[in-house]
């Protein structure tokens, strides 16, 4: 078996861990300590296309004579292209210089491209870490936008909120450690936040992780996977997990007491992930006859619902008026709108409960009349129909906020507030 891993900190999948005499050999982006690097910017879609690791592997299969190239030859080729990081090679290597490449990719229908000494140079220049690749997206699409737009705001803001969010995480983890060497192990923090240890003390390493994951941190996130270091540091130094979890429980408990009388929208502007853009044009598809035909809600949407229902409950009146000074307020209401379509109870239930809350407030309700009433665009719902047919909903609680919202509406008065519904 022969593996290509591209990955931060990549290595650490088989260091000191992969044996040399089980038929295994394994070459990694990285080494166990440092990032892997995205490459290939592509201005048109505005995203990179590739890893450099990957890439340089890939390129070096399509021009070189695999049937006569070892697995160890082009791990020659790939640590020495890749200069971004330390590609690294694990397992049997004796198998990495007995086999070669074809007998692992296959060759069938292979039309072999005879272009020699390709370099990478050319995309050299667009590396960035892995776990920055969407602040450079972020940034590079701030460069080349028109001034003074809407567009160029809400990038801003991205931006703002993502440095602001990394900068949490580097914070808590750092308060983490410090609580945590504080109770038998003061000497060791500088260790613990500054140094990379290797990981011997795994089931120490998966308890406090998994916790970390319950109570602070998403680890999808790769900057907070890029922090996890100090994790290990703190399993290495000796300590046990029940103390660094109880470390986490106290900075968890200190971000609660601060957050108290915060709104989401301050902290994680969540508003802007309903606008429609590159990323996510389509929330969901539903025609006029509530066919309901979704695409999968993102990650970034079901969390800006629950982050607005949990404003609504804080404030009510606070968050409403917020959101209907956002620039875009008329384009978020038609984006929650048209996940009430969605059949995923929660995000239906979650939507219909925003809804409600806004028209509760006649700002919000003259607001939510002008784009159901007056605009009627292709990708504007047909409101009425879609609260009328979630009275029959299999779920209790977006039945009653769908009822809540019709109720509002049909009992307002007539010629001020429910123009155009008859």
């Amino acid at each position: 078996m022969v593996i290509y891993i591209e990955a931060c900190e990549s290595g650490s999948m088989f260091e000191n861990i992969l044996l040399n005499n089980i038929n295994i050999y394994a070459t990694t982006a990285s080494n166990a300590e440092e990032s892997s690097y995205a490459c290939y910017f592509d201005e048109k879609r505005q995203t990179y296309l590739g890893d450099l690791y990957s890439v340089v592997w890939m390129e070096d299969s399509d021009v070189e004579k695999i049937n006569q190239e070892s697995l160890y030859q082009q791990y020659l080729i790939a640590k020495r292209k890749t200069n971004t990081s330390h590609v690294m090679q694990y397992g049997d290597l004796i198998l990495g210089k007995t086999h070669n490449v074809s007998e692992f990719q296959s060759t069938e229908n292979f039309q072999h491209n005879f272009i020699q000494n390709y370099d990478n140079n050319i995309f050299q220049y667009d590396v960035v870490p892995s776990e920055s690749v969407l602040l450079s997206i972020i940034a590079r699409r701030l460069a080349n936008i028109e001034e003074n737009s809407i567009d160029k705001e809400n990038l801003e803001r991205q931006l703002a909120q993502l440095i602001h969010e990394r900068a949490i995480i580097t914070n808590n983890m750092q308060k983490i450690a410090s609580i945590a060497v504080s109770m038998n192990r003061g000497d060791y923090l500088e260790t613990v936040i500054e140094k990379r240890l290797k990981l011997t003390e795994h089931d120490c390493y998966i308890s406090v992780t998994q916790y970390i994951q319950e109570k602070c941190f998403d680890l999808q996130n790769e900057f907070v996977l890029n922090k996890l270091y100090i994790m290990v540091n703190l399993c290495e130094i000796g300590l046990d997990d029940l103390i660094i979890n109880q470390a986490i429980d106290q900075i968890q408990m200190m971000n609660i007491d601060n957050n108290n009388n915060k709104f989401y929208f301050e902290t994680k502007n969540y508003f802007i992930r309903f606008v429609p853009n590159e990323d996510n044009l389509d929330i969901i598809n539903g025609d006029d006859k509530l066919n309901l035909i979704i695409n999968p809600i993102s990650r970034n949407i079901r969390h800006a619902l629950e982050y607005c229902v949990n404003d609504l409950r804080h404030d009510r009146d606070k968050t409403i008026e917020r959101l209907l000074n956002e620039k875009t307020a008329n384009d978020i209401l038609r984006s929650i709108a048209q996940l009430l379509l969605s059949n995923d109870d929660r995000v239906c239930g979650n939507s219909a409960y925003i809804l409600g809350s806004a028209v509760e407030l006649e700002a919000g309700l003259k607001q939510f009349l002008t784009v159901f009433s007056t605009d009627r665009t292709s990708n504007t719902v047909d409101i009425i129909r879609v609260l009328c047919h979630l009275l029959k909903h299999s779920d209790s609680e977006c039945v009653l906020n769908a009822a809540g919202t019709l109720g509002t509406i049909v009992y307002c008065d007539v010629d001020d507030r429910a123009r155009g519904y008859e």
